[in-house]
């Protein structure tokens, strides 16, 4: 069992108690998993498949776990978790030679609203101000610089980028014009609306950028397949069961995140278009981590993409009648 206690965590709806059994079967296995935090949509979703039952189908009992980014990989390694759903942290630790691999995707797709105050009524009005994010060399930062080379600005020349922090300051900066866009994550881009923010872009339409996902040590993957491969069908159900109880799962968002129920369709309708089909780790994205890790400055001098990531337990998954 993972030693939880040796980093500081915040341990999510556990369920500690005594061991289940399944008819005819072994104790259904505790496994932790841990997550950056708990309002993600990464995370939303796999407490929706638990939720369900999903994992427990596979003999999973899912404990699922907060822990800080900076110490994803080393409470793998530790054996504090056996899964983390830090996909970028553990493939770019992966890529710089620590003994993980990221083996499936969850979320494809960057999940940002490219948000801008009622007069700019273009990307091109952009030229010369000021757009909002999170920090510098993060995730918000690329996805900005992106969007902007997209319609045709020099993103490093002709807009000004400021850190301002939460959603919530960057909503405050916007309708006040201390900046003239933003990007900004569901329902927040529906807040902006309600001053004449115009979104001018859904960047996951045009940005291939995994965040959330699935990854685990080498020693796991080789020693232990099994339990990957019920991991990944138990994912791959929740996928499934997303996308067929659209009122049932606004409803969780609505309870897990305190939103009504306009709100939490927003955040919700984002999910089909930001979860992966398969779970796959397609060629632009793996290009799109790259391209970030150097600009973020989590990945320097030469590059081996392959070390990061291990697809195969997940295509052998994939080959079951069940998932073709």
């Amino acid at each position: 069992m993972p030693k939880i206690g040796t980093w500081a965590l915040l341990l999510v709806l556990a369920g500690i108690g005594k061991a289940q059994w399944v008819v005819g079967a072994e104790p259904i296995r505790p496994v932790f998993l841990q997550v950056p935090s708990i309002d993600t949509g990464t995370t939303l979703l796999l407490l929706y498949g638990k939720r369900w039952d999903l994992f427990k189908q596979e003999g999973l009992d899912l404990r699922i776990v907060v822990a800080r980014p900076n110490v994803a990989t080393a409470t793998l390694i530790s054996g504090d978790a056996q899964f983390s759903a830090q996909f970028q942290s553990c493939y770019y630790s992966g890529i710089r030679g620590v003994p993980v691999k990221s083996f499936m995707v969850i979320n494809s797709r960057a999940p940002f609203h490219f948000v801008a105050r009622p007069e700019i009524k273009s990307f091109q009005d952009l030229k010369g101000k000021s757009i909002g994010v999170a920090s510098l060399a993060t995730a918000t930062h690329y996805a900005a610089k992106r969007a902007i080379s997209h319609f045709g600005l020099n993103s490093d020349r002709d807009v000004i980028y400021l850190a301002l922090g939460a959603l919530q300051t960057r909503l405050t900066a916007l309708e006040n014009n201390a900046i003239q866009a933003s990007i900004l994550s569901a329902p927040w881009h529906l807040l902006a609306k309600q001053f004449g923010g115009r979104e001018l872009l859904f960047v996951g339409d045009v940005l291939e950028m995994p965040s959330g996902g699935l990854c685990s040590t080498e020693k796991l993957l080789k020693e232990d397949p099994q339990l990957i491969k019920r991991m990944i069908r138990a994912t791959l159900r929740t996928f499934r069961k997303v996308r067929e109880s659209r009122d049932d799962a606004i409803s969780f968002w609505s309870q897990q995140l305190k939103l009504d129920p306009a709100q939490a369709s927003a955040v919700f309708d984002d999910i089909p278009k930001t979860t992966s089909a398969n779970g796959i780790l397609t060629g632009e994205a793996q290009k799109t981590l790259i391209d970030a890790g150097q600009l973020l400055g989590a990945l320097q001098g030469p590059i081996d993409p392959s070390k990061g990531v291990d697809m195969s337990l997940l295509r052998e998954v994939l080959q079951e009648p069940e998932f073709r």
